[in-house]
């Protein structure tokens, strides 16, 4: 018997996004609120905002219409259910053309001096739709910070520009990729991926993944922070790390180890690496590091996974320690140490580059000699 598609999108998990920002909580909950600012950053990178109309109440609607890069429109449009200012926000949220008609719920959380944003979309036709919001939710966040960071240190009066790359058509062919993953069956299609984009050169961003000291500080959730880091940065060389819960988190302060091996190492743009708790199914991470205007663009893959919740329960995880690491790269004492300024590279990185790629060298001599001792 062919399942309904109520049936089918009872067994589809709900999209769960957490974000942090080191703003006020009302502010944040102000871009959403307003109009005019829910405008400026609403829809994914690569996609334009056609018409915008917003009756902030309950009862009232909503409707947006994207242009995408190919010169075609969406429409969304709904009703907010609950708001309870600057806490909780909840609406519908209707999607004609791919058959959604689900509700959206955000809980604007205040941690330390930050805000914390849970969202939480439910439910989806199929999979293959769930990562594709996904991905434009995750999108539209990023345009999210960047305009919470104009509202914050820009001067008043400075006009705000989209962050986009001019590459919509690399944007479409990447979504329409992870279309296709999400459509073949199996544990091929349990495969994260996160995009973040980072106010930092590419070559800062891969020494935080490249050297323990760094790494350490953003490695783990905020939650269950990293307390051990240990790495041989090299192709074939090891990498293990060690989580804990803080005390009022869930499941205490138990210690969660895991670690793997780097498989391939390409400075400063690309890391593959596996990645394995203490007793778990291995998978592959990736990472990614493309230059975006002065800042960096990082795509992160991970996968396969055997069930869709370890695959949530990473993204949610990876999504936690990358809001560290933004808070990391931003610090006074990394700008400084790095010694950032425009046109030029970091200070002390091309040692850094040069003693990794003469360890990758390395490596592959050493590969190279083994194998022909083989043939030998």
């Amino acid at each position: 018997m062919a399942l309904t598609t109520d049936a089918v999108s009872e067994t589809i998990s709900a999209l769960v996004i957490e974000r942090e920002f080191d703003a006020p909580r009302e502010l944040v909950f102000k871009l959403w609120s307003e109009p005019q600012h829910r405008a400026m950053w609403w829809g994914p990178e690569g996609h334009g905002l056609d018409d915008f109309s917003m009756d902030f109440r309950e009862g009232g609607a909503w409707s947006v219409t994207i242009q995408n890069p190919d010169g075609s429109t969406a429409q969304m449009y709904g009703v907010f259910n609950e708001i309870i200012a600057p806490s909780r926000l909840c609406f519908t949220y209707h999607f004609d053309e791919v058959g959604i008609h689900s509700t959206v719920e955000i809980d604007f959380v205040v941690r330390d001096a930050h805000t914390v944003m849970h969202f939480r979309q439910s439910p989806f036709p199929s999979e293959a739709e769930k990562a594709s919001h996904n991905w434009g939710w995750s999108s539209s966040f990023i345009q999210f910070t960047a305009y919470l960071q104009h509202m914050l240190l820009s001067p008043p009066g400075t006009k705000w520009t989209r962050e986009l790359t001019g590459v919509a058509a690399d944007v479409e062919a990447a979504r329409e990729r992870a279309r296709q993953e999400t459509r073949k069956s199996g544990s091929a299609s349990r495969e994260l991926r996160i995009e973040r984009i980072f106010a930092a050169p590419r070559e800062l961003v891969f020494r935080m993944w490249s050297d323990p000291t760094h790494a350490l500080r953003w490695m783990g959730p905020r939650h269950a922070p990293a307390v051990s880091f240990k790495q041989d940065f090299r192709v074939g060389g090891k990498w293990r790390g060690c989580l804990r819960g803080i005390p009022e988190s869930n499941g205490g302060d138990a210690e969660l180890w895991q670690g793997g091996v780097y498989r391939e190492i390409q400075v400063p743009e690309r890391i593959v690496f596996t990645f394995q708790w203490d007793g778990g199914a291995e998978t592959l991470c990736t990472v990614e590091l493309f230059e975006h205007g002065a800042g960096t663009r990082m795509v992160f893959t991970q996968g396969p996974f055997d069930i869709d919740s370890n695959r949530d329960g990473h993204t949610e995880g990876w999504n936690s320690a990358f809001d560290r690491l933004v808070d990391l790269i931003v610090e006074p004492i990394i700008q400084a140490q790095f010694g950032r300024a425009a046109g030029r590279r970091i200070s002390g990185l091309e040692a850094d580059i040069r003693a990794a790629k003469h360890r990758q060298d390395e490596s592959q001599s050493a590969e190279d000699g083994r194998t022909a001792g083989k043939e030998r």
